[in-house]
């Protein structure tokens, strides 16, 4: 590739960067998490990562502010950071390698250090944190990989290439932590031991009234269900409304958050769309197309010969997995989903980093818009 082609690789993908940054907005700390109490008040985590502290603002359902605090996460909170609501009124929050509890004031009650995985690395990315109805955590424990060799980056076909001698080796399996609310540890779910089927890529989870867990496996793009031994009960792939032939080419929907409805008739998955790998061959094409248009001075015949990107989607599906119903959420595009939640009143709560909150009837209707 010559200079001149890599310095303009190089502007182009800065300008988009600014270009998403100034769209979101000068914000510092980012949602990460949100839930609805049993009071009905919605509580959204914000996190600056790099900051030892977090900020929970405290909702009611119109929007109104009604109460918050700032607590400690200790050694730093990171950016893969969990949110779950007790019964009694106390906030569990996952980061770096802990869990937190803290009671409405927001003083902490206590803190339960992850184990090491199976190989006794620290814990890696534990972001997705429930609580079940016997009182035990779930927290997401993704898998660990090492490289036998290094990547290399070749710009001329943009991509990542490995020798034939480089290798991906997991040396940590991904899995669901279970432990008790004192800190033991019970098991490891979906790790691929004992005959169980392995999780994948794991990264949000939830649980019902009945004490089943619902795990957002990514990499498959399915959701796992567990009862409350870690029996594997099912697996159901996550689909949307159906694309046309060019749309499915380019793209596949990619879940990222669950929630089930409070009476344990729904699941509420929060899904955006990303490019397949044919969708990044032709979207480096595309900018090539552009770049060879800036070097001669000529103008292209269009901006983009692709076709537009489907918003993100809220999917529902009954308890056996069978899609329901689904809606799109027309203000997002390219969305980093940061909360999904269910009130006792059927309403469902979606936020996005940057502080956007929407809330939606059952139906898919949009009710109102809370700005963080």
């Amino acid at each position: 590739m010559s200079p001149r082609r890599l310095f303009l690789h190089s502007v182009l993908f800065f300008i988009c960067i600014a270009t998403l940054s100034a769209s979101s907005g000068p914000v510092s700390a980012e949602v990460r998490g949100l839930g609805v109490g049993h009071d009905g008040r919605a509580y959204v985590l914000l996190v600056d990562a790099s900051k030892p502290t977090a900020e929970v603002r405290v909702f009611d359902m119109s929007g109104a502010r009604v109460g918050g605090f700032t607590p400690s996460l200790g050694d730093g909170s990171g950016s893969n950071v969990g949110l779950a609501l007790g019964p009694a009124g106390t906030l569990w929050i996952s980061c770096a390698s802990a869990l937190h509890e803290f009671d409405s004031s927001g003083k902490l009650v206590r803190r339960v250090d992850l184990p090491p995985t199976e190989r006794g690395d620290k814990p890696y990315k534990p972001s997705g944190v429930a609580l079940g109805a016997d009182g035990n955590i779930f927290v997401v424990q993704q898998a660990i990989y090492t490289m036998d060799a290094s990547l290399s980056l070749d710009l001329v076909r943009p991509g990542v290439s490995l020798s034939p001698q480089s290798e991906a080796r997991r040396t940590s399996a991904a899995c669901v932590l279970v432990l008790e609310s004192t800190g033991q540890t019970l098991g490891r779910w979906g790790s691929g031991s004992a005959g169980d089927e392995a999780l994948e890529g794991p990264v949000a989870l939830t649980t019902d009234v009945v004490g089943n867990l619902y795990v957002v496996d990514q990499s498959a793009s399915a959701i796992r269900v567990f009862d409350h031994r870690g029996v594997s009960l099912r697996r159901f792939a996550v689909q949307g409304p159906p694309l046309t032939a060019e749309l499915k080419r380019l793209y596949w929907l990619r879940p990222e958050l669950i929630a089930a409805d409070p009476k344990g008739s729904r699941l509420y998955v929060g899904c955006s769309y990303s490019l397949t790998a044919v969708g990044v061959e032709e979207t480096l094409k595309e900018v090539n197309r552009l770049l060879d248009a800036l070097q001669t001075n000529s103008k292209p015949a269009s901006l983009s010969n692709l076709p537009e990107q489907p918003v993100a989607r809220v999917c529902v599906f009954d308890i056996e997995g069978r899609l329901v119903t689904s809606w799109p959420v027309e203000e997002w595009r390219t969305v980093q989903w940061s909360g999904l939640a269910v009130a006792s009143t059927g309403e469902i709560l979606v936020a996005e980093e940057t502080g956007l909150i929407l809330v939606f009837a059952p139906d898919g209707r949009l009710l109102r818009r809370l700005k963080i």
